[in-house]
């Protein structure tokens, strides 16, 4: 990313702009607006009360934010990749691999052994990304991971 971004741990200062960009792409470019997604309204506790979870942003030149990603903790053994999300003018730069390495370093650093991603099938953008990272769809996601027949499940070794 070269320095013209900034890579740095959520702070509750960003809150507005991080949930007007989660909804955005969600709702807007994307039409999920099927389920409620109480999360983003409490990043500071709902991920980052406990170390073994991990919230990153970037933000721009201008100092805005413009991606988000995190890595929340199931077990001792896995973890799940969330709110992966870009702003649109943003895509095409080598921001999502930059930000997914920042991601499986963390899990990596904690001795996770998997980390699971999962999007609807509609998302054909994000599942050809995730693929290119080795990323393998399956079959069967871990029970608690919303994987109804609309979405997919994708894992990657640690």
């Amino acid at each position: 990313m070269k320095n013209a971004y900034s890579i740095i741990t959520y702070q509750d200062e960003y809150k507005h702009d991080l949930v007007n960009m989660i909804l955005n792409v969600y709702e807007d470019e994307l039409w999920f607006t099927w389920y409620e997604r109480p999360d983003i309204y409490y990043i500071s506790t709902h991920y980052l009360r406990d170390p073994s979870n991990h919230f990153r942003i970037v933000l721009d030149k201008k100092k805005e934010l413009i991606w988000c990603v995190a890595v929340q903790k199931k077990n001792e053994k896995l973890v799940y990749l969330r709110r992966m999300v870009l702003k649109k003018e943003f895509r095409g730069k080598g921001i999502w691999v930059s930000m997914l390495q920042t991601a499986l370093t963390f899990a990596k650093k904690k001795w996770y052994k998997e980390i699971y991603a999962w999007t609807v099938k509609e998302n054909k953008t994000a599942i050809s990304f995730y693929t290119r990272q080795w990323f393998e769809p399956i079959d069967h996601a871990p029970h608690d991971i919303t994987a109804a027949k609309e979405h997919i499940c994708l894992k990657f070794n640690l």
